[in-house]
């Protein structure tokens, strides 16, 4: 079986589990809004402050570094997992240590043992790191996905009873750990690998070179959001907090839940292909289409249709949200392709590039969201609007230079998904305006707002079956492939 074909075969049912779990993640997090008040989600977001941009340094990168290196002995595989144990243990205890000076901060003594249990976390991510990074490298991604739908099923369903029991702002911490724990215990058995007892710092040294640089990133990345949160919940407190940050949270959903299914298959096949620039750049482009068909109609419809969507998902409580929602959508849209982008860099071991793209990240939006906190809650929106997308835009421009990509090829890529996000606004309008005559067979206003939706998203998919066959016949063609 080839490259490609064996890339396939793991995205493919990687893609069908992960679509699921994703469906049943998304029912559960409205419920949960539902049941839950912003104010439990400020405490969370301050909780985490202090705690969140660490949660990458448990990993030190190390399960990027195993994936983009061609070959990993025992040896190496095992002196990994215990520098990688011993890594998440320190980063939980230091969590710990934590959880009042993040109290202090905000001035919320209820935070105090919820930050002390995100120390758990550190421990189980950093365990499951290596056998999840084997299953990634050799695109046995059917078992990952499987994984993620067991944890994802018992954990939403334990957080819609706790959310129902009153149980607060633990529904959310708890929900995590649960979700972390129950899915590196199935990544442990399905990848039928376990460590020796064997540890060489020599082992780990070419792996760190490369996972460093990673880690940092990312845990700029995080506390990039850790400040932008800290802005806003010192100067608003919880419950603003709470709008602000779920507001962020919703709109970020696609790029949470469907570009990881991308980057699953994307990020071990572009590193195998390092070395073949022009079918590197190709499969890029490729798979680049194919998320923004899935992702591009959701953001641009939660961007122009705000408003009502947020009054018929989650209902007047959160109202207040939807102008940061529509903003973000778009936010997230461009986010979405810098991360694209950003695999180039990153298969191609060019990990500087992607520390820098961070350190500039936190730079501009924290100062910015200050300046703009300073007139007002509603002038956040102000630099996300503005001076972000800007930063966005010139970033995928250089990434596409350094590369030598055209700009025009590659806007050529989205031009079709841009179509289909307008296919499918004008098929929301034209059902809403077709399934008002019927709104008294409808319950609620939830389920007419999710009927809209599913039926507007099938006109769309036919669409695309219908004219943009090349794109259907070139899926066609990896499904078959991967099934001889």
């Amino acid at each position: 079986m080839s490259l490609k074909s064996s890339a396939a075969k793991g995205g493919f049912w990687y893609a069908g589990l992960t679509s699921f779990s994703q469906a049943i993640s998304w029912i559960a997090t409205i419920a949960v809004a539902n049941l839950l008040s912003p104010e439990d989600y400020g405490l969370m977001t301050m909780a985490g402050f202090l705690t969140a941009y660490i949660e990458y340094l448990s990993d030190m990168g190390i399960g990027a570094a195993l994936i983009q290196k061609e070959h990993n002995s025992q040896n190496d595989l095992s002196s990994l997992f215990w520098l990688s144990v011993f890594i998440g243990l320190f980063c939980g205890v230091l969590a710990l240590g934590l959880a009042y000076p993040t109290a202090l901060i905000f001035h919320e003594k209820r935070i105090i043992p919820v930050t002390s249990l995100i120390a758990i976390l550190f421990v189980i991510g950093s365990a499951g790191s290596i056998p999840s990074g084997l299953l990634r490298r050799d695109f046995k991604l059917k078992h990952i996905g499987m994984a993620n739908m067991i944890a994802t099923i018992v954990t939403c369903l334990c957080q819609v009873i706790m959310a129902s029991k009153g149980f607060g702002v633990y529904t959310l911490i708890v929900g995590v750990i649960l979700l972390r724990t129950i899915r590196t215990i199935l990544i442990f058995i399905f990848s039928k690998w376990l460590p020796a007892f064997h540890y060489s710092f020599h082992d780990t040294r070419a792996y760190l070179r490369f996972g460093l640089n990673t880690a940092g990133g990312a845990a700029i990345s995080r506390l990039c959001s850790s400040l932008n949160s800290f802005v806003v919940g010192k100067k608003f407190k919880a419950f603003l907090l709470g709008n602000y940050g779920y507001a962020e949270d919703l709109a970020g959903l696609p790029l949470n839940k469907i570009w990881p299914m991308f980057q699953q298959v994307a990020f071990p096949l572009l590193s195998r292909l390092q070395n073949d620039p022009p079918e590197r750049d190709k499969t890029f482009l490729d798979y680049l289409k194919y998320c923004s068909y899935l992702t591009f109609p959701l953001f641009i419809v939660g961007a122009i249709f705000s408003k009502e969507l947020i009054l018929g998902l989650l209902g007047q409580k959160w109202v207040q949200i939807y102008p940061l929602f529509s903003v973000f959508c778009i936010v997230k849209l461009l986010d979405m392709l810098c991360e694209f982008g950003n695999l180039l860099f990153l298969t191609t071991g060019k990990t500087n590039t992607i520390l820098r793209y961070n350190v500039y990240r936190l730079i501009i939006t924290p100062s910015t969201l200050f300046i703009a906190a300073l007139y007002g809650y509603k002038y956040l929106l102000v630099p996300w609007a503005t001076v972000y997308p800007l930063f966005c835009v010139i970033w995928i421009i250089y990434t596409l230079k350094k590369y030598k990509i055209k700009i025009g090829h590659y806007i050529s890529n989205l031009y079709r998904p841009l179509l289909v996000s307008a296919v499918f606004m004008a098929n929301y309008f034209i059902v809403k305006s077709g399934l008002v005559y019927f709104r008294g067979v409808f319950p609620n206003e939830r389920l007419f707002v999710i009927v809209i939706l599913s039926v507007a998203g099938l006109l769309s998919l036919l669409f695309v079956i219908l004219f943009d066959k090349k794109t259907v016949n070139a899926l066609l063609k990896l499904k078959s492939s991967e099934s001889k």
